[in-house]
Parts: C-alpha cells; structure tokens; sequence
C-alpha cells in the first residue's frame, strides 16, 4: 500500500509535470503566433507606408509636371504675344512709310502740276505755246 501510494503520487506528479510542460508548450506556440501576427501586421503596415510614399512621389511628379507644362504654356503664349506685338508694330511701321511716301508722291504729283500749269501760263502769255510742253500734242487733247 505504501508503495502503491508513492507510486500513484509518483504517477500523479508525472502527469502534473507532463500538464504544466503540455500548457508551457501551449502558451509558447500562443506567444510565437502573437509574435507572427505582429510580425506580419508591421510588415503589412510597412508595405501600406511604402505605398503612401509612392503614390505621393507619384502626386508630386504629376504636380510638377502640370506646372512645368502650365509654365511652358505661359511662355509660349508670351512669346506668340510679342511675336504678335512685333508683327503689328512693323505693320505699322510699314503702313506709315508708305502713307509718308503717298504723301510725298501726291505732294510732289501737285507741285509739278503746278509748276506745269505755272509754264503753260507763262508760255501762254507770251503767245509760244508748244507742242512739247503740252502733253497730248498742239491741239491739247
């Protein structure tokens, strides 16, 4: 009986010890799964951060790009305007040289109309009309 006794204690502390290794165990592998999850909840995070990163890289490359474009578009439309600007004045420029040398034409047209109308008078008076000075011959047509 007593030795049944130490042998059932002895089998009793056996089984205790096999329970507490048996939870060890348990509790460990629940330590290593929690252990994983945040293993792979960081990872996931990191992979989440990393995309924000792109896609924000992604927005700034756009943003400059539009305003590069906008810029460029700017400059062209500066550049058309003065291009335009640079047309009209010499336009005007030209348009004003040849108003000036109408002026000079129609003046000088007038002034020798009236030079020859001044001769014909004089070569009337003295009675010496001719053939040469009046344009269309003797009879004057």
């Amino acid at each position: 009986p007593e030795q049944r006794a130490r042998r059932l204690a002895s089998e009793e502390k056996r089984k205790a010890e096999q329970a507490k290794q048996r939870a060890q165990r348990e509790e460990n592998r629940r330590v290593e799964a929690e252990k994983e999850q945040k293993r792979i909840a960081a990872q996931k995070e990191k992979i989440r951060l990393a995309k924000e990163k792109e896609e924000a890289a992604q927005q700034a490359e756009l943003a400059a790009r539009a305003a590069a474009e906008a810029q460029a578009k700017q400059e062209r439309e500066q550049l058309r305007k003065k291009i335009a600007d640079a047309k009209a004045e010499e336009e005007a420029r030209q348009r004003e040289t040849r108003e000036k040398e109408a002026r000079e034409l129609a003046r000088a047209a007038a002034e020798q109309k009236r030079a020859e109308r001044g001769r014909r008078i004089a070569m009337s008076v003295r009675g010496t009309v001719s053939a040469e000075i009046l344009p269309g011959g003797v009879s004057g047509h």
